[in-house]
């Protein structure tokens, strides 16, 4: 009998006994992706076909960064061009024509856009009297009246009422702001620049995408694109954004003029100045744990990775509950970059391929269990290339991010079919009941799913039906307790629409 006859007959036999997955902890956690090399630095038809394959895989949304100098006019000149640069069509002939492809492709595909504004900024936008030595180029911090406009162009092309392209209603301000590289100068003296150059690059995208129909009631606007590897700390640093102390009270004086804070220390003039800190749909954070494991403290222990990501959230509470701005159910926290590397292919990297795809499962486990946790991105679909010019096989010839779930050339890693359909199991000893995370990403959520626990005991060489289960849940989690009489290897499947049956990674049952 043919494989999907014996797994279509093992299906009709199981359905008598379903019964649906349990209430879950995060019903409606978004799934995006976010590979630049593979959406905006490639063809026409390479993009399309890449974009095909993150809609198969089950993403939700796709991030796109929106790098300034790519469509500013003359982004090498010290001198401004004469132009409005608030007006898309004011900018050079072709130089939207990636980012209308993205969001053209995507809507036709049913996938979602979330364009995220980076550097580097054109170079007539950055003042000429600027420290211009505390980091690279990419991060040399613009004028905030210039970044508004740039915002403002964007923000008006994609509004969903400009020559026919479709709308874009998630944005990301700036990346990585608290990282030098991402944005400089960051320090003078005893002051720590970042934290106000960022403020005021917040206040001029806030008003740049209002004046154009985007505001946090018809548009999701994240901000922080927070990394852990900051002069400052992931916590120090939104203190010091906020303008609070370790004690969560607004800063005055001296302690104030450390961040580029008011002296007052007065809660409602902070607010008022400052509307996309309290007014935004959440924060974004990069919680990376490169070679160490989710579910260990980093070894830098003031790092936050999925590990204690409560303590960000406990952090943000505490910071909008003192500034009289406490939300009903939290702040939400977006996730919006995350991987893990894998050897092979970087040499140097501790955990193998396998190991890769059974951490990013984990980690979204992790995730699913915070209430707070909005979204989680993976980054990204296919491996980065080695460095240029580096020595082969040196580490700086590795020191690009092999996060993808691809190798360079398109070859599926162990993780692809992990990241399709996760499947963790929090305690993977057989008993009578043992609990199964999973989620069925690339199904129907609008209508009710099915999936298939497969167990192939200790010995054996075949898999049978341990257990069907349904799921009406928006991004197809599932959370269910399955009899394991015995030692052996389990996995989830699912039966497309297309006939073909799909597997997630095998996990050994103690």
């Amino acid at each position: 009998m043919p494989r999907l006859a014996r797994f279509t007959l093992a299906l009709a036999c199981a359905l008598t006994l379903v019964l649906p997955a349990r209430a879950i902890a995060s019903a409606t956690m978004e799934s995006s992706m976010l590979d630049d090399g593979q959406l905006i630095y490639t063809s026409p038809r390479h993009t399309l076909a890449e974009l095909r394959q993150i809609k198969a895989l089950g993403v939700d949304r796709v991030k796109v960064s929106v790098v300034w100098s790519l469509v500013a006019p003359a982004p090498n000149a010290t001198h401004r061009p004469s132009f409005d640069a608030t007006d898309p069509g004011a900018y050079p002939a072709g130089a939207w024509d990636r980012y209308d492809r993205v969001v053209q492709d995507a809507q036709q595909l049913g996938l979602g856009v979330y364009f995220m504004f980076v550097p580097p900024a054109p170079e007539w936008a950055i003042p000429p009297r600027q420290t211009r030595s505390q980091g690279e180029r990419l991060g040399n911090a613009p004028t905030a009246s210039e970044f508004k406009q740039f915002v403002q162009a964007v923000g008006r092309r994609y509004s969903g009422t400009y020559n026919g392209l479709p709308r874009v209603d998630f944005w990301g301000i700036w990346n990585e702001p608290d990282v030098s590289a991402w944005l400089n100068p960051w320090r003078r003296g005893s002051e720590f620049l970042q934290p106000p150059i960022y403020r005021g690059l917040l206040n001029a995208a806030w008003q740049g995408l209002g004046a154009t129909g985007h505001t946090p009631q018809t548009d999701t606007i994240l901000i922080g694109e927070l990394a852990n590897s900051g002069a400052l700390s992931t916590l120090q640093f939104v203190r010091a954004l906020y303008c609070v102390g370790a004690a969560l009270r607004p800063l005055s004086g001296s302690a104030a003029a450390q961040f580029g804070c008011p002296s007052s220390g007065s809660a409602q003039a902070f607010v008022a100045a400052n509307p996309p800190l309290f007014g935004a749909t959440g924060l974004a954070h990069h919680p990376y744990s490169f070679n160490e494991p989710p579910n260990r403290p980093y070894s830098l222990s003031n790092w936050i990775t999925m590990y204690n990501l409560g303590a960000l959230e406990h952090e943000l509470n505490g910071i909008f509950s003192a500034y009289g701005k406490l939300r009903s159910g939290g702040v939400p926290v977006y996730l919006t970059e995350f991987g893990y590397e894998s050897n092979p292919p970087n040499p140097f990297v501790l955990n193998s391929a396998a190991q890769q795809a059974a951490w990013i499962n984990e980690s979204e486990y992790m995730a699913w269990r915070y209430p707070f946790v909005a979204s989680l991105n993976q980054f990204a679909l296919c491996d980065s290339a080695p460095r240029r010019g580096a020595a082969p096989g040196s580490r700086a010839y590795w020191a690009t991010f092999q996060t993808g779930l691809e190798f360079v050339g398109g070859r599926p890693k162990p993780s692809f079919a992990a990241f399709r359909l996760p499947v963790w199991l929090p305690d993977a000893h057989h008993s009578s009941s043992v609990a199964v995370w999973g989620q069925l990403r690339p199904a129907d959520h609008s209508q009710l799913q099915w999936g298939v626990i497969q167990f192939e005991p200790a010995g054996s060489r075949s898999f049978e039906t341990a257990s069907v289960f349904q799921t009406l849940n928006p991004e197809g989690f599932f959370y269910i307790h399955v009899p394991f009489a015995s030692a052996g290897s389990m996995r989830l499947a699912w039966l497309a629409p297309s006939g073909a049956i799909y597997y997630s990674r095998t996990v050994p049952i103690g």
